[in-house]
């Protein structure tokens, strides 16, 4: 009983820090090891185009103009770039902090390889009618991935250790984030979303150590506040649709110290009023600049500074929250639990967490809340074609890190039955997790959607067949027609399509599909 006690209090205690950390560094090398034996065989496709070529024209020419030949090469259905009719050129239509964080890989292609880049879309992209394959930007967005994951890392450590004094926990509960949830496709995919997952568990990590700064003296420090903005507003660079978030952020650090019995719109003045000096040097000027630069760019890209480059989008919210929260909570293709295992062990430490972190937990779930609700309501609201929900991925480890309690409790659960037993259907969920994301690793990033067209093209009137391309886990579909290229029975759409195709187009079929089934990996 004691025991159980004892470490109930731990939970709540500050997290026990020191010059090295022994768990952190085998933390990283477990990280390095598997993401790097990990790494895809061919390059992810899609809106990273936009943003790779203006990041190429800014090292390479000093620019943010897409060369038109790259620009034009793609067809008009794909709505990666902007034509500003008022000077005549192509420019990225996403966020520019997208085009300064690919500058990176970019400017380290020019300085091994110097002199130009690729000079033809074939040579950048490969082949459009199958794998964006490529040469030596493979490497190149690999090495920068595994750095891009070795920071999350660190990141999400350090955030769970200001819950937990069990580093041992914090280690586990980053593993588990990684790589039995769809983060790991996110963190070998050359996208935006492993870098938002970044941006935004940074600010909250600083977001946290300035309510902790608050509660012990009284007063935001200037350098974590700076830091929280500073994460916090290159991530409101990378999608314009976190703007939002600042002024919960905002709200949230004026009121850190809050105790719960004073008026909170008195407390909340008196707080900015005694540090107004730092709000303004370190949250609003930042914050200012900001808006300053989204506007030039704007008005340079596309011709207005309220021009946002989704103007081609005219029914951008014309989704519907009756058709998208089923799908995040249910469906097996989008469901935020089939694909972030670690939320539903969450859900069993929500309670113990509420009592003793109830100001973070609020915060973290009225960001993510605020950032769902958005998202609900977008036409493309799934996010395809791509793995998952991958809109919502940016805040799911935040809102996970009740987990940790659930951790800790395994430890000490009484009776010993009852501790193996939720230690084994932990441990189960969390492989099931794993095996998954083994599955759609195994595969190029777009098979599922590649073969799916493919499917639709030979038959697009088959029920059967539609509903198992609707509903069906990209995890499943992999396994299954991995199975089927190793000599296994064939996959249900292989057999639907098998009773309407002559033979000739059955086998011109049978041949795109097992194209389709080589390795993603680097390294096998």
């Amino acid at each position: 009983m004691s025991e159980s006690v004892n470490s109930e209090s731990a939970l709540g205690s500050p997290p026990v820090t020191s010059g090295r950390d022994s768990i952190l560094a085998a933390l990283l090398g477990a990280v390095f090891v598997v993401s790097l034996l990990s790494m895809p065989a061919v390059r992810y496709d899609g809106d990273v185009i936009a943003w790779e070529m203006e990041a190429e024209s800014l090292v390479y020419r000093g620019t943010l103009e897409v060369r038109a030949s790259v620009a034009e090469s793609l067809p008009p259905s794909a709505p990666y770039f902007v034509f500003n009719p008022n000077s005549g050129k192509w420019y990225s239509k996403y966020g520019i902090a997208n085009t300064w964080i690919y500058a990176i890989p970019i400017a380290a292609e020019r300085l091994i390889f110097g002199g130009r880049p690729p000079d033809s879309p074939t040579s950048i992209f490969g082949k459009p009618t199958g794998p964006f394959e490529i040469t030596r930007r493979v490497e190149l967005f690999n090495g920068f991935n595994l750095l891009l994951t070795l920071l999350l890392a660190t990141v999400l450590y350090k955030l769970a250790n200001h819950f937990t004094p069990r580093r041992e926990t914090a280690a586990v509960f980053v593993l588990t984030c990684l790589y039995s949830t769809y983060l790991w496709h996110y963190s070998r995919a050359q996208s935006s979303q492993i870098y938002q997952v970044l941006l935004f568990s940074a600010a909250f990590l600083y977001l946290v150590r300035c309510v902790e700064e608050a509660k012990n003296n009284a007063e935001v420090k200037p350098r974590t506040l700076l830091c929280c903005v500073l994460s916090l507003a290159l991530l409101c660079a990378v999608k314009t649709v976190f703007l939002p978030c600042i002024a919960i952020f905002g709200v949230a650090i004026a009121l850190a110290d809050w105790d719960g019995t004073a008026n909170p719109i008195s407390h909340f003045t008196s707080n900015v009023r005694n540090n107004f000096s730092t709000y303004v040097r370190c949250g609003v000027v930042p914050l200012l600049i900001l808006l300053a630069v989204l506007l030039w760019i704007n008005n340079l890209k596309f011709g207005s500074p309220t021009n946002m480059g989704y103007e081609r989008e005219t029914n951008l919210f014309g989704g519907s929250l009756a058709n998208s929260l089923p799908a995040y909570l249910f469906s097996p293709r989008f469901s935020i639990f089939i694909h972030f295992p670690m939320l539903a062990v969450a859900l069993f430490g929500m309670r113990a967490f509420w009592k003793r972190h109830r100001f973070e937990l609020v915060l973290a779930w009225a960001l993510f809340l605020t950032m769902f609700f958005i998202y609900a309501n977008y036409t493309y609201w799934s996010g395809e074609a791509s793995y998952g929900t991958r809109y919502l991925l940016f805040g799911l480890p935040v809102v996970s890190l009740p987990a940790l309690i659930v951790f800790d409790r395994l430890r000490t659960l009484e009776p010993s039955w009852l501790r193996i037993i939720g230690a084994a259907s932990v441990i189960a969920v969390l492989l099931a997790g794993s095996a998954a994301q083994v599955m759609v690793n195994r595969l190029e990033f777009h098979a599922f959607f590649r073969l799916r067209h493919q499917f639709r093209l030979t038959d697009d009137r088959d029920p059967e067949l539609w509903n198992y391309l609707r509903s069906t886990n990209t995890a499943t579909f992999n396994r299954e027609f991995i199975a089927y290229g190793n000599g296994g029975a064939e996959p249900l759409p292989m057999q639907r399509v098998k009773r309407v195709a002559s033979a000739e187009r059955y086998a011109n079929l049978e041949a795109v599909v097992r194209a389709h089934l080589s390795s993603n990996h680097y390294f096998w």
